[in-house]
């Protein structure tokens, strides 16, 4: 597509899931200075459970997709304008009619209107999306401290999206395994948690 960079801008929410939850973790108060009990919870997991993302995303993709759709349209316009007024430059050899001249002073300040329209929808689309978002993000964190409360632990990490041979820690398939060996250290040193067991994980119930 030839649609601007800045009206193409897809959701990320696996990498935004990531990038929040790797904040520090929530801490409670241990009483009566016993050990903390510690849990861990895979946040991507979660956060693509959550069905109001899902509802989030389609309702942006109904506020912005025809607006986005018409400038992708007004784009390719401006763009056989651009091709067509070239192609008379050409025929003149280098002596282009006023005509000529002045269809290129319009059509500059045609795709100066498109550069403006372009931004000014994108910074809205990251507006609302940011909004929406933290309403996610404080659903899930308090979805988070209460489960934890509950089932009486001190304290949530981050559980690693990747287990130490790269695959996704979720049983997702090999499609996102590490390309290169790089790609493969990286993940080792981000995750946060190198092993938990099995029964610390409280991630299903924070789901459900």
């Amino acid at each position: 597509s030839n649609m601007h960079p800045s009206t193409r801008r897809s959701w990320s929410w696996t990498v935004l899931a990531a990038a929040v939850f790797f904040a520090a973790p929530a801490v409670w108060s241990v009483e009566g200075g016993a050990a903390p009990r510690l849990a861990v919870v895979n946040a991507e997991t979660v956060f693509n459970s959550y069905k109001k993302v899902a509802r989030i995303s389609d309702s942006l993709k109904e506020q912005f997709e025809p607006v986005e759709k018409k400038l992708e349209a007004d784009k390719k316009l401006l763009e056989d304008k651009k091709d067509a007024l070239a192609a008379k430059e050409a025929e003149a050899k280098g002596r282009p009619s006023k005509e000529v001249l002045v269809a290129k002073n319009q059509l500059i300040l045609e795709m100066y209107d498109w550069e403006q329209k372009a931004t000014e929808v994108t910074e809205k689309h990251e507006q609302v999306k940011k909004e929406k978002m933290e309403e996610v993000l404080r659903d899930i964190r308090a979805a988070i401290r209460a489960t934890a409360k509950e089932e009486k632990f001190d304290i949530v990490l981050h559980a690693p999206t990747f287990d130490l041979d790269g695959a996704a820690a979720n049983g997702e398939n090999d499609a996102r395994r590490p390309r290169t060996s790089a790609e493969l250290i990286m993940r080792f040193r981000a995750n946060p948690v190198l092993y938990f067991d099995p029964q610390v994980n409280i991630t299903d119930k924070v789901i459900n």
